[in-house]
């Protein structure tokens, strides 16, 4: 006996005879069970949504009650999580596209479509909203780290402008992010080095790793306050790449007028920017608190011999190789509890597995980074 999916959808249609073809489109489907629930206007989908789990939202844009994207933003603000396929007017593919653009998962043309494309359609919609629920929450937590960081950080585009920041390089140096986005680090922090000359960009450290991608660790020099103090600091610039090409890089400065404060930048950088993370030869994987994958590293993929995808959103212990998993099933207490968690593990060949928490200023905890490393 075949066990069928089932899915909750809400149809939100005026018209009787479009709602009608497809509940029967959807009734004949074989391969999921749709139990579909019909309403004609926009406020009584939104108290349907209050009444019970909804899976997917299928749309018409023209209500009695609202009209166009407003019927969009609407139901996406009653019902974030819930992913909507909107249904259209044969003349209205373009209304479908923008309905896109501004946040539904996709758009079918009513009258034009059978049990199939809308299984399809709803199905597929539900992966885009899982998906892109998961880099959000990636996201959330990135910026997390790179917010926690203690070090100032400046990522930086291929000619060398700061594209973004963390709070911590502009408590250090005294500056606004304005003065600072869009400009050459060196011109707006006023790099100098101990003898107190300004260093052109044109064969400085970051040029060099923006055209050979090599990391590069620079100390002996010092940024400018607003009001004129110098500051001592080291760096490391890591370039940023996609597909071996190099798009950028990142600078993490470190103060280091109080070397009780000082620590590995590289370590402190893990997490906050995946073309980052994937700049680094260790390989790398970072989980939420319920042990779901949000991500890892090339070096990572090039381990298991597969992409990021194959992990990406499932539970870690049934989709990791399953040393890892064992360990993680093993520590997860441990882990919860705020305490890395080491030990040698075999994979193709023996490796040591390191699983870290990862925790915001407050305390909470956010999910846990695991690393491999040869023994």
């Amino acid at each position: 006996m075949i066990n069928l999916r089932h899915m909750n959808v809400l149809l939100v249609e005026d018209n009787p005879g479009d709602a009608r073809l497809v509940q029967m489109a959807l009734g004949a489907e074989t391969l999921v069970e749709f139990d579909i629930v019909h309403v004609d206007s926009l406020s009584r989908a939104k108290e349907q949504l209050q009444a019970g789990p909804v899976d997917a939202i299928l749309l018409d844009l023209s209500l009695p009650d609202s009209f166009g994207m407003n019927t969009v933003r609407s139901v996406m603000e009653a019902a974030p999580m819930v992913p909507i396929v909107v249904l259209t007017g044969l003349d209205d593919a373009e209304v479908g596209y923008k309905a896109v653009k501004e946040g539904a998962q996709d758009y079918l043309v009513k009258g034009h479509t059978d049990g199939d494309q809308l299984r399809r359609a709803i199905l597929y919609a539900e992966y885009r909203k899982s998906s892109q629920l998961t880099i959000e929450r990636l996201n959330q937590r990135l910026d997390h780290i790179l917010n926690a960081l203690g070090e100032g950080v400046v990522g930086l585009d291929m000619n060398g402008a700061t594209v973004f920041l963390n709070p911590e390089i502009l408590r250090m140096t005294g500056t606004e992010a304005g003065e600072l986005m869009g400009r050459l680090p060196h011109d707006a922090l006023r790099e100098v080095d101990m003898q107190g000359v300004r260093q052109v960009f044109e064969g400085s450290p970051i040029a060099l790793t923006l055209r050979d991608g090599e990391v590069r660790h620079v100390s002996d020099v010092f940024l400018t306050k607003t009001g004129g103090e110098k500051i001592p600091v080291e760096y490391i610039v890591t370039p940023m790449q996609d597909g071996g090409r190099i798009e950028g890089a990142v600078v993490a400065y470190h103060d280091v007028s109080d070397r009780q404060h000082a620590f590995d930048v590289l370590q402190r950088q893990l997490g906050f920017h995946q073309q980052m993370i994937d700049a680094l030869p260790l390989p790398i994987f970072y989980l939420d608190a319920e042990c779901v994958v949000l991500g890892c590293n090339l070096a990572f993929e090039r381990r298991m011999g597969k992409s990021a995808f194959a992990f990406l959103g499932q539970d870690a212990l049934k989709a990791l190789p399953e040393p890892i998993a064992k360990m993680l099933e093993r520590w997860l207490d441990r882990l919860e509890e705020g305490e890395s968690c080491s030990e040698k593990i075999v994979l193709a060949d023996p490796v040591t597995l390191t699983v870290s928490p990862i925790v915001d200023p407050a305390g909470e905890l956010l999910g846990f980074a695991g690393t491999l490393s040869r023994i």
